[in-house]
């Protein structure tokens, strides 16, 4: 009685808008048993995690310290606020 209404050929394609557990629950299990894991390829994702958390943080750092200068060479400030070459 449950395939009465439904009719043989019916093919339903997946969106793009549908959540992403309905359409590839594989995934999301892969990701779950990497990330609480206690095998090799666990800790390598975990490592790997870890190591481009400490890249991101080590790129902000750095970035936040460079002067910035425009084509001709002459320093820009980054704010507005703050022009020490302006008397």
């Amino acid at each position: 009685m449950a395939g009465r209404n439904t009719p043989k050929n019916k093919t339903t394609k997946k969106l793009a808008s549908e959540p992403t557990e309905r359409r590839s629950p594989s995934v999301r299990k892969q990701v779950r048993r990497l990330y609480f894991g206690r095998s090799r390829e666990a800790h390598r994702f975990r490592y790997a995690l870890l190591s481009f958390d400490i890249l991101i943080i080590l790129f902000i750092v750095a970035t936040s310290c460079i002067r910035t200068h425009d084509v001709a060479g002459n320093r820009r400030c980054r704010h507005r606020a703050y022009h020490p070459h302006r008397i």
